[in-house]
């Protein structure tokens, strides 16, 4: 018969190992940083994926932006999705803030992607801001009512 016996919280210190505390530690710390090198590994690959679902659109995702989506859990098929509604809205919101750039906040690829993946309304507003205001400029219907141009009207102020 195999006799057992119990032994303590260490096993480094049941073996009689010299510095067997310190020995227990590094295994801890090991074990734990397989562990984070298994989950980033995971999370690399996802980023990665979330990279390529941007470069399909024509947009280059950073690394941290794509890391931190990836983080969050946005997978390949929603990172597709997501920069697909980036690239329709992205070159008007673009083109406004360079116009309206210096009396509204501007909108770049930073906000879309917090108002698409982050659902961010503070991004959002910053676009319709825009719109609004490009519309405001040129939406308006001077000069063209009923009466503008009939003849009863011809030289009169």
């Amino acid at each position: 018969m195999i006799e057992i016996e119990a032994g303590s919280t260490n096993v480094y210190e049941d073996l009689g190992l010299p510095d067997a505390a310190e020995m227990r530690v590094k295994a801890t710390l090991a074990a734990k940083i397989g562990e984070i090198i298994k989950h980033r590994h995971l999370t690399q690959v996802q980023a990665a994926e979330i990279g390529v679902a941007a470069a399909r659109q024509g947009i280059t995702a950073g690394v941290q932006v794509a890391e931190q989506l990836a983080a969050q859990g946005v997978s390949q098929a929603e990172a597709q999705k997501g920069y697909a509604t980036i690239a329709d809205i992205l070159p008007d919101a673009t083109r406004l803030s360079d116009i309206y750039g210096t009396t509204l906040e501007g909108y770049d690829l930073g906000q879309a992607e917090q108002e698409v993946f982050n659902q961010l309304a503070s991004a959002q507003r910053r676009r319709q801001k825009l719109t609004q205001r490009e519309v405001a400029a040129f939406g308006g219907s001077s000069g063209i009512n009923k009466t503008s141009l009939t003849t009863s009207s011809v030289g009169q102020f």
